[in-house]
């Protein structure tokens, strides 16, 4: 019975842990958001040779959009690991 109440305790000190990482990591995604587009708004203002202007937006719309899949993708696979090891544990 000890090992059950340990798994039951266990699980119950988890998900704060991970509801605190999945708001940490949103709030990261926000922030990153904020700093990329402010980022891109220097370039315009800044910026004089409209090719290479062009080109670093670029580059930093696309670092943007793969930062927020691969995060995604991050928060993604926790959420799944977190339903994987709750549905095992229910199994047991």
């Amino acid at each position: 019975m000890n090992n059950k109440e340990n798994k039951i305790n266990q699980n119950l000190n988890e998900e704060p842990v991970v509801s605190d990482l999945k708001k940490s990591l949103d709030n990261t995604i926000q922030e990153a958001s904020v700093v990329l587009n402010e980022l891109i708004q220097n370039i315009e203002s800044t910026v004089q040779d409209n090719e290479i202007r062009a080109r670093t937006k670029e580059i930093v719309k696309t670092f943007s959009e793969d930062l927020r899949n691969f995060l995604q993708q991050a928060s993604d696979d926790s959420v799944n690991e977190k339903k994987e090891k709750k549905f095992s544990k229910e199994e047991e």
